[in-house]
């Protein structure tokens, strides 16, 4: 196993390159951007709200059973993007994770706490050598009582971060995403200094004719 090339370290999930590297977890990601699939989330004051793809492999499945959108609770939901074996396995833990929860403590589970749940699990995954990493980054949303709308997203290597806009793109489409985004947010600027300046105006004639 020579000191510089990938080809030993990359069959072990627990063992570090010479480069501080785990190759397992890197294949993990990209696993993921291997399904080719686009997945948007954005915060808002009072909503928040997640956009995927939808990609039917074969002409003779059911549409309707392809799904990368699932419901933890009432009022929690996932959405998965990667492999969709993996991310039904994590829909069904977290479900009974929440489940649990609510028997536990009385209460619905908070989002953070379920995010920080799949973040530890995933992490967990990369420590031993009879698991490998789960090849999902999941965005897990909610609408908490206290703190209003919330956005996570949690990804193979066990990161989880709250965000206001977020996601996971094919690097296909990175640049036509960016571009979408730009022109919305250009788009929401003119539109704000247009009205303003009409509040100006009408307020300038008003004094004028007063």
């Amino acid at each position: 196993m020579s000191r510089g090339s990938g080809g030993g370290y990359d069959r072990h999930i627990t063992i570090f390159s010479p480069e501080g590297r785990l190759f397992q977890v890197e294949y993990a990601f990209k696993a993921v951007k291997a399904a080719g699939v686009t997945s948007i989330g954005v915060r808002g004051k009072d909503s928040v709200c997640v956009v995927t793809q939808k990609k039917v492999p074969d002409k003779l499945l059911d549409h309707t059973s392809v799904t990368h959108l699932f419901p933890i609770t009432k009022y929690l939901g996932l959405l998965a993007t990667g492999m969709t074996a993996d991310a039904r396995t994590l829909v069904q833990q977290a479900r009974y994770e929440a489940a649990e929860f609510r028997f536990k403590y009385g209460y619905e589970m908070p989002v953070d706490v379920l995010a920080k749940w799949i973040a530890d699990k995933s992490q967990v995954y990369t420590q031993h050598a009879y698991m490998r990493p789960l090849g999902v980054v999941a965005m897990v949303l909610s609408i908490d009582e206290e703190c209003g709308p919330r956005l996570f997203k949690c990804d193979p290597a066990g990161h989880f971060f709250g965000h206001k806009v977020g996601g996971f793109f094919n690097k296909n489409s990175i640049y036509d995403t960016f571009c979408f985004l730009s022109a919305i947010w250009i788009y929401n600027a003119i539109i704000v200094y247009i009205l303003h300046w009409i509040q100006v105006f009408l307020v300038s004639q008003s004094l004028l004719f007063a």
